[in-house]
C-alpha cells in the first residue's frame, strides 16, 4: 500500500517538475519574440538543452510510473513535440529568410 502512494507521490512531482520547465521554455521562446522581457534561461545562463533533458526524463517517470499519471505524460511529450516541431520551422523559416540554403 505505502509502495503505490510513494510512486503515485513521485510520478506527480515529476510531472509537476516537467510542465514547470515547459511553463518557462514557453517563456523563453516568448522572450526570444518581446523587447521588454526576457527568458529564465537565457538570464540565468542556462543552456536550453538541459531544462529540457530534465523535462524529458520527469515525463518519461510519470509515464512509466504510475498509470493515474500516464495521460499527463503523454500530453507533456506532446507538447514537448510541438515545441521542437515550432523551433524547427523558426530554423527553416530564418534559414529561407536570410537566403543561406539558396545560392
Amino acid at each position: 500500500m505505502c509502495v503505490i502512494k510513494t510512486k503515485s507521490i513521485i510520478s506527480r512531482v515529476s510531472l509537476g517538475i516537467g510542465y514547470l520547465l515547459v511553463a518557462l521554455f514557453i517563456l523563453e521562446i516568448i522572450g526570444e519574440f518581446s523587447s521588454t522581457i526576457d527568458g529564465v534561461y537565457y538570464t540565468l545562463g542556462i543552456p536550453w538543452r538541459y531544462p529540457m533533458f530534465i523535462a524529458i526524463i520527469s515525463f518519461a517517470i510519470a509515464l512509466f510510473l504510475d498509470n493515474g499519471t500516464r495521460k499527463y505524460g503523454m500530453i507533456g511529450f506532446i507538447i514537448l513535440g510541438l515545441i521542437f516541431l515550432f523551433i524547427a520551422v523558426m530554423i527553416v523559416v530564418a534559414i529561407v529568410v536570410m537566403g543561406i540554403a539558396g545560392g
